[in-house]
């Protein structure tokens, strides 16, 4: 579909080869869940798909549309009549942003059968990957960035974090001279770093300055004045919405008119567009996806009308990835299907490793994952292309016209250095 604009009834025709809803639920009381039900126009066994996300939260931001999302896309699946007439039933588990809950929902999805699993990033999450390649079903994660995702031979991600924080950086060496960094601490933190000076090198430049916050931080003052005290042109941000919108008007009232320079969600999300709109004037990101109110996601936004007034974070790229790995999970379903398969982790196993050209209806540049990445440590990155965005007038706009950009060839230049 390229850059078309999107059609309810293609939509619901690509939807209807993965996912609808019947009731399900769990066994026991670890956070599962689910919910729909079958409308008639589906019949027979129904295909179990996982949804696993922080709904509810005992230490960070929890994404509790994640669930309802993938919900009401799949209610139009079953509307149309499911996959090959299957319904699919939604099973949930409530990551809770706790390590070894990340483990339970796994063993869960796999003591319910699924045959895919939709993953949001979690702590733990190097512990998931062994339970789903001992059961023999693919995951997607939402943001890949645990190196154990881009190694799983089991792991699927549309939208590899890894590949977005290398790509910040990368677009900050082209446009900036002296561009700082800002990120936060954490035992990840020498990790960003690297794809960070990975980024940089890519663009044939040496790293940038990095400024550390602590996730505890209340005065953001002393982070901004440390950011902007070599005048930067550029900061770079790779932090989160929350940590943004504390740190904003701090580098506001340090005077600071450079550019904001990185990846969406950090750069910029709907909330902080809203609330920051002349700091983020002239700021570019890249993007795995158009931004949400771009016309490739108007179906996406008609189908989910209310649920970004009802639930917090929800324009997030958590939310955008788990979107997205759920049409990959549609695509995928509908080959098997179409092949004469039962729908299994086995049968999805195979769709997925034999084909070049994974559909997510235009939102993501056609995906290979049937060849590995020629990185050793990031195999599982099949998707290598990003767009280009810029503020401007307080809009996101596409730039580089418009087209996503392959960044594979550079990137793995110098990653296999």
């Amino acid at each position: 579909m390229g850059g078309a604009k999107l059609r309810r009834g293609a939509a619901a025709l690509a939807l209807v080869a993965a996912l609808g809803m019947t009731a399900c639920g769990s066994d026991d009381d670890d956070g599962g869940g689910g919910g729909g039900a079958s409308n008639g126009a589906t019949s027979g066994e129904p295909i179990k798909i996982a949804v696993i996300a922080d709904v509810t939260s005992q230490t960070g931001v929890a994404y509790p549309g994640i669930p309802p999302m993938i919900e009401r896309a799949a209610e139009e699946v079953n509307a149309a009549g499911g996959i090959d007439g299957r319904p699919i039933e939604i099973t949930e588990c409530d990551l809770q942003n706790l390590p070894d809950q990340a483990v339970r929902c796994a063993r869960q999805a796999v003591e319910d059968g699924v045959a895919a699993a939709l993953v949001q990033v979690a702590f733990g999450a190097a512990k998931v990957p062994p339970i789903f390649e001992e059961a023999g079903i693919p995951y997607l994660p939402a943001f890949a960035f645990e190196a154990a995702d881009m190694q799983s031979e089991v792991s699927y991600p549309m939208v590899p974090g890894v590949l977005t924080q290398i790509a910040a950086s990368y677009l900050a060496g082209q446009h900036c001279e002296n561009p700082v960094l800002l990120t936060f601490e954490s035992p990840s933190l020498d990790y960003t770093k690297e794809l960070s000076s990975m980024g940089f090198a890519a663009a044939g430049k040496e790293p940038a300055k990095v400024v550390a916050a602590p996730l505890d931080t209340k005065d953001w003052a002393p982070i901004a004045a440390e950011v902007t005290a070599d005048d930067p042109d550029c900061v770079v941000p790779y932090i989160n919405e929350a940590l943004t919108l504390a740190f904003y008007p701090a580098l506001q009232q340090t005077g600071f008119d450079g550019k904001l320079v990185g990846y969406q969600g950090g750069v910029y999300t709907e909330k902080t567009l809203n609330e920051f709109p002349d700091l983020l004037e002239g700021a570019l990101a890249v993007d795995m996806s158009y931004p949400f109110d771009h016309e490739q996601w108007d179906d996406y936004n008609e189908t989910m009308a209310g649920l970004e007034e009802e639930y917090p974070a929800f324009t997030s790229s958590l939310v955008k990835g788990s979107y997205l790995n759920f049409l990959a999970v549609v695509d995928a379903a509908r080959r098997a299907a179409e092949d004469g398969k039962d729908v299994t982790g086995e049968t999805m196993l195979e769709t997925f490793a034999s084909t070049t050209d994974i559909d997510t209806g235009g939102l993501l540049a056609p995906v290979d994952t049937s060849t590995e990445w020629d990185v050793e440590r990031f195999p599982r990155m099949f998707n290598t292309s990003v767009l280009v965005e810029e503020i401007k007038d307080g809009q996101v706009t596409l730039i580089e016209d418009g087209e996503f950009q392959d960044l594979g060839d550079e990137i793995a230049a110098v990653a296999n250095q």
